[in-house]
């Protein structure tokens, strides 16, 4: 498993598989949140903001150029399959524009 958090962003990617031999990557789910909840969140806006949330279920990417990645911060693959998404945006309609 691979966890990144900054104090603003929680990231999380489950049981990571790389397969060069076929040039994929795999997971079983990530999910990306804000490190605190919506209202706590909100609380700090001044001006309208948007609390996303994203959740997913297996994700399998394949034809990777990973010498071009080498070179590169270019992404590039030929297929990208996302299963079960659960995308979230909230923005307060209340606050100044």
């Amino acid at each position: 498993n691979v966890a990144f958090e900054n104090g603003k962003t929680h990231f999380e990617a489950f049981n990571l598989g790389l397969d060069k031999s076929t040039s994929s990557i795999s997971l079983d789910s990530i999910a990306f949140y804000p490190s605190v909840d919506r209202d706590a969140f909100m609380a700090t806006k001044q001006y309208q903001s948007n609390y996303i949330e994203l959740y997913s279920g297996p994700i399998k990417v394949k034809g990777i150029d990973f010498e071009q990645l080498k070179k590169d911060t270019a992404f590039s693959a030929t297929k990208i399959t996302v299963s079960n998404i659960h995308f979230l945006d909230y923005k307060d309609k209340n606050a100044l524009l």
